[in-house]
């Protein structure tokens, strides 16, 4: 036990040269890698989900998985006439659920006009269908409501004429379309070749410091 010190000392003397390279190797190629990997971009957008389907458009956790689908994403691109990349949203694009009725459109990738671009997109395109269907429902209520107003209705179906039109008229009130809570915007994920190069004399620090240790591990095996 009393000769470890004195091994490891005269493996630092013979060796210090290797010792002190070490770090300065590993830090110089973490920062070399950090210099030549690519920077990520995410484009994100909010919409702010109305209220004209009890299903569909309007409902958060089944928008969540029906957005990043291929039959969708086409449904959604032929039924607005925006040409959407499917395959590449489908690869790239994440739907999340906020607070509020709100949904947050993500798209992830190395060229930051193409996130930007396709982020637009499919934003446009989603508050594009929701406008139409918001359209429709709005439509059908108040023709309803026009015909049960010009309806002629005795005394006794008066009553039940009155209700009628206070339901379609409450859920006239209740109808709410999608809107746009946050325009796209655009995050750069770069990387920091001095952060890594500092991580990489750290690490090489401790293989410096470990070196001289390991052998001892193997002369205690060979004494045992």
């Amino acid at each position: 036990m009393k000769d470890i010190p004195i091994r490891i000392l005269n493996r630092i003397k013979r060796f210090w040269l290797i010792f002190l390279i070490v770090p300065i190797i590993t830090g110089g190629l973490a920062y070399l890698f950090a210099q030549n990997a690519q920077s990520s971009y995410t484009a994100t957008s909010e919409i702010m989900l109305g209220n004209f389907q009890k299903e569909g458009l309007t409902h958060q956790e089944l928008m969540k998985d029906q957005m990043p689908n291929e039959a969708f994403l086409e449904k959604l691109s032929n039924q607005t006439g925006i040409d959407l990349d499917v395959k590449y949203l489908l690869s790239n694009l994440t739907v999340s659920p906020k607070a509020g009725r709100v949904l947050t459109f993500s798209i992830s990738g190395n060229d930051s006009s193409k996130v930007e671009e396709e982020a637009q997109k499919v934003t446009d395109a989603f508050l594009k269908m929701s406008e139409d269907t918001y359209n429709q429902q709005k439509n059908l209520l108040t023709s309803q409501i026009d015909k049960v107003e010009a309806a002629e209705t005795d005394s006794e179906s008066q009553i039940d004429k009155e209700k009628f039109l206070f339901d379609l008229k409450g859920r006239m009130i209740d109808l709410t379309p999608t809107e746009l809570n946050k325009e796209v915007s655009v995050a750069t994920q770069a990387t920091s070749p001095v952060r890594d190069a500092l991580l990489g004399v750290i690490v090489g620090l401790l293989v410096s410091f470990a070196l001289p240790i390991i052998p001892e591990f193997f002369i205690r095996n060979e004494e045992n």
